[in-house]
């Protein structure tokens, strides 16, 4: 159970990173590293939500937590790695 958690946890990570790094490449119409980029995007939210709601479903709740923490951590970590890039 804590490998789920974990590969959750990770896989929401890199999706809000690659969400921030989309605006990036729309922003720079950088087509190749947008198109790359949704695609990674689209193949983690499968199996991130897939995953998610089969456990939620099954009544553990704890997995929606691990999910917003990732997502939220991702989105920090790549806002704050991003504008340190664009300020320089």
């Amino acid at each position: 159970m804590m490998l789920k958690y974990i590969g959750i946890f990770i896989l929401q990570f890199l999706f809000n990173l690659l969400k921030v790094y989309e605006i990036k490449h729309s922003y720079e119409k950088n087509t190749s590293q947008l198109i790359i980029n949704s695609i990674l995007m689209n193949g983690i939210a499968l199996i991130t939500v897939y995953y998610s709601l089969q456990m939620m479903f099954d009544g553990d709740w704890l997995v929606v937590i691990i999910y917003i923490f990732g997502a939220a951590v991702g989105k920090w970590v790549a806002t704050t790695n991003f504008f340190k890039k664009s300020s320089s």
